[in-house]
């Protein structure tokens, strides 16, 4: 059985690709910050469909690295790794610039940047050992900040989509998709 993190679980369109990945027999780990319940509706849903124990609640805060590295503890220790990766964690902050605080500032780009490095550096190993894997970078808060992440923002996003894969390929994991919602 495969086994798919999926970021940002207890929003909705995280929640939404944790539930279909556990309807397609995957085992799903839902990271959630604030919103375990959430997690807990998606378990209940799930069961109501048949769908047993299929995700595992699992708390990480992207502004905080150390809960994230207990969350791959948990991962690793629990399933021995990562097959999928949904990098689907994020936030938009509707505010002027000049009435936005550094802290929100930092708490943005942690969020919506640093977490898609770090969660990505922390399964790529065990993706690059087993000679497979496929990481999904979802970003519908991160347009804005997806500049960063790709670093060539002015290219439509099928070329993005090649050399992200181009990396990956370099690094000999298997896949790698950039998926605009919306």
């Amino acid at each position: 059985m495969k086994t798919v993190l999926v970021t940002g679980a207890s929003g909705g369109i995280g929640n939404a690709i944790a539930e279909k990945f556990a309807l397609c027999g995957f085992r799903v780990i839902a990271q959630y910050n604030t919103n375990k319940k959430s997690i807990d509706d998606l378990n209940n849903r799930l069961c109501l469909q048949g769908v047993k124990d299929a995700v595992l609640a699992v708390h990480a805060d992207f502004r905080d690295l150390a809960t994230v590295d207990q969350m791959m503890k948990t991962v690793n220790s629990t399933f021995g790794g990562v097959d999928v990766l949904v990098n689907n964690v994020g936030v938009s902050l509707y505010k002027l610039i000049t009435e936005t605080t550094e802290k929100e500032w930092d708490d943005i780009f942690a969020l919506n940047m640093k977490s898609a490095y770090y969660i990505t550096n922390k399964v790529l190993d065990y993706m690059i050992d087993k000679k497979c894997g496929k990481i999904v970078e979802g970003y519908l808060v991160r347009n804005t900040s997806a500049f960063g992440i790709i670093g060539l923002d002015n290219l439509r996003d099928n070329e993005k989509l090649e050399i992200v894969n181009r990396y990956f390929k370099g690094k000999r994991a298997t896949q790698a998709n950039i998926v605009v919602y919306g």
